[in-house]
């Protein structure tokens, strides 16, 4: 590893470490119209998120466990279709993310640029093996 780099834990780079939701699909007063984009696991690639596929309504925000997703955030895709788990973006808009996206709130008083963080680097991190914890404590919590 180059000296020029230091080890450290997700805890010590982020603010926030949180998943999103899913508003009810079958209330359409949910989506129609919507303003807020929410991103689903499909749109997380390697990329930076200007825009998302879908939008819902603050109706549909406010009643259900959406969350907001500050920009520059790290969006880690945990499971979904084919090789989506372990998949990331970074959001370049306030947005809201479905249940399957693990949001993480880059602190902005770290020395740690989310654009800076290589594509390499964040391959090795595969949901399906390190992510399953995250799982298991979303899971844990809720239940709490």
């Amino acid at each position: 590893m180059s000296s020029e780099w230091k080890c450290t834990t997700i805890g010590d780079i982020c603010a926030k470490v949180f998943s999103g939701g899913t508003p009810s699909s079958t209330r359409s007063d949910y989506y129609d119209g919507g303003a807020i984009p929410w991103l689903r696991t499909k749109e997380v690639n390697y990329s930076k998120i200007y825009a998302t596929e879908q939008c819902i309504t603050s109706l549909g925000f406010e009643n259900s466990s959406v969350k907001l997703v500050p920009v520059n955030s790290v969006i880690v895709a945990m499971y979904g279709n084919g090789d989506t788990a372990g998949r990331v973006a970074i959001n370049k808009v306030p947005l809201t993310t479905n249940q399957a996206c693990c949001n993480l709130v880059v602190d902005p008083s770290c020395s740690v640029s989310c654009d800076h963080i290589p594509r390499r680097s964040w391959a090795l991190f595969r949901a399906r093996d390190v992510m399953r914890g995250v799982i298991e404590s979303f899971k844990a919590e809720q239940a709490a």
